[in-house]
């Protein structure tokens, strides 16, 4: 019975399961001078078998929310953004005129993972077919429409530090173009968030640096955090929620955004499927450039797709 107890104590078992089984042992009412040998035995077994039972148990609830980087399915991507706040312009020296901007991006497209070019945002590379791509925004009483032009349906997006990379072989994307494809949130940028090792419910855990960096394009990095947690996992879905704020320059001008949102994770089909972003930006005015104090919210939704082209375009 004390080589029993012994074993118990030095489980990783917890305390409560550890106290049951002490006294279970205990109610046998046998003591070691009756107990023969090949009871013990049996009896040392059991104990042994109930600690890695359960210490295994333990370990299962960990999650693996990870998507291989050799991954050849393709997707179907959908985001829709919503855009709010305000444009500030240069007047002269030392002013500034605030006016009112609002706006609303959508876009479709399949997507194919293409092989990594190297670590952290490196690694993230894609292949994309796009079926629709729509900027529809207002300043003050101007309103501009952006599209994406027909011959550029088919491009190539890569994972850079400070954000998104994309490339087209019809030729080169305009800046609007480049402004159209590059909204807050997107499929190479979301995954860029997921863990790195298995968590279990509750769980928290703080992104790479790389990573926010990489979701809010800022090119020249003061100091960022970003926090995520693993809230739920129920029918077969892992819901995480994040947020933090990052302070750097975009365009040669300061610039401080704050993130806060979650995204799904599907457990059976091994593949992130939702991604909610509520970005706050306030960016000081440039001398060619103006400020902005603005609010975007978007959403994206990735499902598994069938389509045969980006295997063969991946291919070639």
């Amino acid at each position: 019975r004390s080589r029993i107890e012994s074993i118990l104590s030095r489980s990783t078992i917890g305390d409560n399961l550890r106290v049951v089984a002490i006294v279970q042992i205990r109610r046998v009412g046998v003591t070691e001078s009756r107990m023969n040998r090949s009871v013990l035995i049996s009896a040392c077994w059991c104990a042994t078998w109930l600690c890695g039972a359960v210490t295994n148990g333990m370990a299962a609830d960990k999650l693996e929310l990870a998507e291989s980087a050799t991954e050849t399915r393709s997707f179907k991507v959908t985001i829709q953004m919503d855009l709010d706040g305000q444009v500030q312009a240069a007047v002269g020296e030392a002013k500034a005129v605030a006016m009112k901007l609002t706006g609303r991006a959508q876009l479709s497209f399949h997507e194919r993972r293409l092989s990594s070019l190297g670590r952290d945002a490196a690694d993230l590379r894609g292949l994309r077919i796009y079926e629709q791509a729509e900027f529809h925004s207002q300043i003050a009483d101007r309103v501009s429409e952006t599209k994406r032009r027909p011959d550029f349906r088919q491009l190539v997006a890569e994972g850079q530090t400070d954000g998104g990379r994309l490339y087209s072989q019809s030729g080169p994307l305009t800046y609007e173009e480049l402004e159209l494809l590059r909204p807050p949130v997107d499929s190479l940028t979301a995954l860029a968030l997921l863990p790195a090792d298995r968590v279990e419910v509750g769980e928290t855990w703080v992104a790479p640096l790389w990573a926010l960096q990489f979701l809010t394009a800022v090119e020249a990095v003061e100091k960022g955090e970003l926090k995520c947690k693993l809230e739920s996992a129920e029918n077969e879905v892992a819901k995480v929620s994040f947020a933090g704020q990052i302070k750097g320059g975009i365009l040669g001008v300061s610039s401080e955004i704050k993130v806060a949102g979650h995204f799904h994770f599907d457990l059976k089909q091994h593949c992130l499927t939702r991604f909610e972003l509520t970005q706050n930006e306030t960016r000081s005015v440039g001398a060619v450039t103006p400020g902005l104090k603005v609010t975007a919210k978007a959403i994206l939704e990735r499902t598994p797709s069938d389509h045969s082209g980006l295997n063969e375009l991946a291919a070639e």
